[in-house]
């Protein structure tokens, strides 16, 4: 059986060879962990628990705010750094139902003279 010669490498390009394998591996497990949060943090995002619907400012510090909180609404005032609940609003969706389930008693034509 022959026997191959031993080629000689320099150590340091063993350890620039090491180097380089290691710093690759540990950016593809960094890509890898973005990714994964990314898509994860996306499916958890999709619907949002808070919402501000509306602002309205008074004055340059002071605003009033509509909130909502899954299906409740708030309206907030804020007025500097200072947040108070002024009421809790009856759901839009069930006022909406009521609105259209209630008969119609008026008139379309306009009877003034």
């Amino acid at each position: 059986m022959p026997a191959f010669p031993a080629i000689e490498v320099p150590f340091w390009q063993q350890c620039l060879k090491m180097l380089a394998a290691l710093t690759g591996l540990v950016g593809i497990l960094l890509l890898g962990v973005h990714l994964l949060k990314r898509c994860r943090v996306g499916r958890l995002r999709s619907q949002p628990m808070i919402r501000i619907l509306e602002t309205h400012y008074l004055t340059p510090k002071a605003s009033l705010h509509l909130v909502a909180v899954g299906s409740t609404r708030f309206l907030v005032g804020n007025a500097g750094e200072r947040l108070t609940l002024l009421t809790a609003l009856p759901n839009q969706a069930g006022r909406q139902e009521e609105v259209l389930a209630a008969p119609f008693t008026g008139s379309l034509v306009d009877q003034t003279p």
